[in-house]
């Protein structure tokens, strides 16, 4: 009895000890859990984060495939948390609608771990980049990840060039790049080897229509405050292919800055005119002394030199046209 009572005091001293090690020093499950929402850093931190919110993801996803999710951050003191000191979330992904991603189970998180941003295809208009830039600039998160998946339906419309009607067919034209920088690359690719393609290319597409357009995205990028990926989610075995940064990312940055910068140069308004005195006319506006010209249809009588006294002059010559 003695000894059964030791070896239960000894391991809940070892499982009390376990618990108080760093996140770094206890695997996987330690790992699956990043710091609270409280003591997240915030969006002026310079801690960089960034490999760890990516080792976060790909541990996460590791154990999903395998069948060894833990469901960190899922209880009801997490949501009490977010709830009562806001969001902190350590990744923010874009990614498509298909209901095939459920994007905080194929990477084992939980709540107010991920910032998912949600759109068929995947793509990068003023929403999503809007979006991002919410997460990035408000929230402090410094991992931007755009996912692409196999099998993406969207991208198979846009590569059979479909008639999808108005909304959808707006929705495809951000694909449509994709689709003919592919062909081009690669004019040999049809069928599913196309389409796959497609998607690899169309993850880099909204990464450039992203830092085209959102000048917040670029300048933290730049200042190493954001690290933007891209990957592809695999629908048959649940695998994420991590495929890196954007392979032209130094250009894009360097070219678009420098955009902004002439365009900002252009746009500068000019030096202000020398304001008109109240008492000074223009040339044109200004009244003459001398006598109006007759006409046929009514002679004009010649009018006197102006004495001071302008209220001998007839109304219509006191008034400028």
């Amino acid at each position: 009895m003695l000894t059964g009572t030791r070896r239960h005091l000894k391991l809940m001293l070892i499982v009390g000890t376990a618990c108080l090690l760093p996140a770094t020093l206890c695997g996987a499950a330690g790992l699956a859990n990043p710091p609270a929402s409280a003591g997240t850093p915030s969006a002026s931190s310079k801690v960089d984060l960034t490999d760890h919110a990516l080792r976060l993801m790909q541990e996460g996803n590791q154990r999903f495939t395998e069948g060894k999710s833990v469901h960190p951050n899922t209880d009801v003191f997490r949501i009490g948390d977010t709830g009562e000191h806001g969001q902190h979330p350590f990744a923010a992904i874009v990614t498509c609608a298909d209901s095939r991603l459920p994007v905080e189970r194929l990477f084992d998180r939980g709540v107010g771990d991920l910032f998912v941003v949600r759109v068929a295809g995947n793509i990068g208009s003023a929403n999503q980049a809007g979006s991002i830039e919410y997460a990035c600039e408000h929230l402090g998160t410094q991992l931007v990840v755009v996912m692409g998946h196999t099998k993406c339906g969207a991208v198979k419309a846009a590569v059979a060039g479909a008639d999808a009607g108005k909304n959808i067919g707006s929705l495809l034209q951000h694909i449509v790049p994709a689709v003919q920088t592919t062909r081009a690359k690669h004019p040999e690719l049809t069928g599913e080897a196309l389409v796959d393609a497609v998607v690899r290319e169309n993850v880099w597409e909204t990464i450039e229509d992203m830092l085209k357009s959102s000048s917040i995205l670029r300048e933290k990028i730049v200042a190493g405050d954001v690290r933007m990926v891209g990957a592809v989610y695999d629908v048959e075995n649940g695998r994420v292919e991590w495929i890196g940064m954007h392979p032209a990312q130094a250009g894009l940055l360097r070219t678009r800055t420098e955009e902004t910068t002439t365009v900002a140069s252009a746009e500068k308004p000019a030096m202000p005119m020398p304001e008109i005195k109240p008492t000074e006319k223009p040339a044109p506006s200004k009244p003459t002394n001398a006598p109006a010209k007759p006409t046929a249809a009514k002679p004009v009588a010649p009018v006197s030199k102006p004495s001071g006294d302008h209220n001998d002059a007839p109304a219509h010559a006191a008034t400028p046209h």
